[in-house]
C-alpha cells in the first residue's frame, strides 16, 4: 500500500483498527462474545504480522492491559508495526498516557465517546486537562469525535496535532451515552446514516491538520457486498486530503478482510 508522512511517521493509508478483537461489535449477526472467543492473543498477533505482509505499517488500539499484553509478544517476536494508542476511559488518563509511554506507542487519541461527551457538557477545561496529560507521552496528540461541529469547536480550544474523525455521527442518537468500555454494553443498536460521511469528509477537508477517517464501513455494516464495499473505499480515499489515512477493523473468521481491504485501497490509491 501506499504510504504517506502522517506527523512525521511513514504511514499505508490504510491502517488496522481493533475494535473486534475487544469484542465491540455493531453488526447485528455477530455478537460481542463470536468476536471475543475469535480473537485469541494468539490469533491477533498472527494477525498483525499478517498484516505487516500486506504493507500495513500501523493499528489503532487502547491502552488496556489485554492491549499491552499481546503488543509485548508482538514485539517481543519481532513485529514492526506502529502502535496508535487510543486512551482507555476505564482507566485514568494518567495511567492510559503511562500505559503508551511504556508500550512505545508512536502517537496517542482521546477516545471518542468520552471526548464527546466532555463537548456535548462544553467541559473544555476537563479536555484541556487530559490534553496536558496526553502531552507527557512526547508523541503526536489528537481526539477522536463522531461529531462533525465538535472538531470546530477543539480546534478553537484545543492543541490537537490530529483528528480521529468518523464518518457516522453515532452521537445524534445518543446525546449523553457513555462510553460502552465503562457501560459494558458492547453491542448496543447503533444507526448509521449515510448522509453522515459526506458531512464528515467535508469537515477532514476544511482543516489543515492529519486526520484519520473511521467508521469508514459502518462498523461492518457496509460491505457485505464487493460493489459497496469498493465504493465505501472510494468515496473514503476520495473525500479525505492526501495526506489522511483511514482505519477499518476486520474480522476475519469467514473471510479474509484485510487483504480483501488492503488490496482495494492499493488499487484506488497506487504507490
Amino acid at each position: 500500500m501506499k504510504t504517506v508522512n502522517f506527523l512525521g511517521i511513514q504511514t499505508s493509508r490504510l491502517v488496522l483498527g481493533t475494535n473486534p478483537f475487544a469484542g465491540f461489535s455493531y453488526i447485528g449477526d455477530v455478537t460481542r462474545d463470536q468476536m471475543l472467543d475469535y480473537y485469541t492473543a494468539e490469533k491477533i498477533i498472527g494477525i498483525l504480522k499478517y498484516a505487516e505482509t500486506l504493507g500495513y505499517t500501523a493499528f489503532i488500539a487502547t491502552t488496556d492491559d489485554f492491549t499491552r499484553r499481546y503488543h509485548r509478544q508482538y514485539v517481543n517476536e519481532g513485529g514492526k508495526l506502529k502502535w496508535i494508542a487510543q486512551t482507555h476511559v476505564p482507566l485514568s488518563m494518567q495511567v492510559s498516557v503511562n500505559n503508551a509511554i511504556e508500550g512505545g506507542a508512536s502517537a496517542i487519541f482521546h477516545q471518542g465517546t468520552h471526548g464527546d461527551s466532555l463537548f456535548e457538557t462544553a467541559n473544555y477545561d476537563g479536555l484541556r486537562a487530559n490534553f496536558k496529560e496526553m502531552r507527557r507521552a512526547g508523541v503526536p496528540i489528537g481526539i477522536a469525535t463522531h461529531v462533525p461541529e465538535h472538531v470546530a469547536i477543539a480546534e478553537k480550544e484545543l492543541d490537537a496535532d490530529f483528528y480521529m474523525a468518523c464518518l457516522h455521527n453515532l452521537r445524534r442518537d445518543n446525546v449523553g451515552r457513555v462510553s460502552s468500555s465503562v457501560s459494558g454494553l458492547k453491542s448496543e443498536k447503533q444507526n448509521f446514516y449515510r448522509e453522515d460521511r459526506e458531512a464528515m469528509l467535508r469537515t477532514i477537508r476544511s482543516i489543515s491538520k492529519p486526520c484519520i477517517a473511521y467508521k469508514i464501513l459502518g462498523g461492518g455494516n457496509y460491505g457485505f457486498d464487493r460493489g459497496e464495499l469498493v465504493e465505501c473505499f472510494r468515496e473514503t480515499y476520495a473525500g479525505i486530503k492526501p495526506g489522511d489515512i483511514a482505519t477499518a477493523g476486520v474480522f476475519q473468521r469467514d473471510r479474509d478482510q484485510l487483504r480483501e481491504n488492503a488490496e482495494i485501497v492499493s488499487s484506488l490509491d497506487p504507490a
